[in-house]
């Protein structure tokens, strides 16, 4: 037996948004872009930024995010940035990214904006993880 049901315009714009909310791959796979300095000093000081870094590949894992990068410009005095991945903690306010280049890895602090951005997905993997939240007091 078919059962009709009847929806009003804003019950089904919950419905959407909400699906749309809860669907990881839609949140984790966009490009997020962020500015990068090498130094605290320099991004405090409001100086221009040395890196500017197109994310990809986000890929949330215990308490840090993993993902990909590349620099489209850079400042001319600090050379080439041109890929590599990266790791940013989650809950940590400094902006630190742990960017790996080549054979050795340097610290990139990110703007405020990006670290929000980027730290975003963690809240969201731990709250999809609904099937285990009883288990945790």
């Amino acid at each position: 037996m078919k059962k009709l049901i009847r929806l009003t315009e804003s019950e089904l714009t919950t419905i959407v948004r909400r699906i749309l909310k809860e669907s990881s791959s839609g949140m984790f796979n966009k490009q997020i872009k962020v500015k990068a300095w090498e130094s605290k000093s320099e991004k405090d000081s409001g100086s221009p930024q040395d890196y500017n870094l197109i994310t990809t590949n986000h890929k949330p894992q215990n308490n840090m995010v993993l993902f990909d990068f590349t620099t489209p410009t850079t400042r001319q005095s600090k050379g080439v940035l041109p890929k590599g991945d990266a790791v940013i903690k989650c809950g940590d306010n400094s902006g630190i990214v742990n960017a790996h280049m080549g054979n050795e890895w340097v610290d990139l602090f990110v703007s405020d904006a990006g670290r929000k951005a980027l730290t975003k997905m963690c809240d969201a993997y731990v709250s999809n993880d609904t099937k285990m939240d009883g288990d945790y007091a």
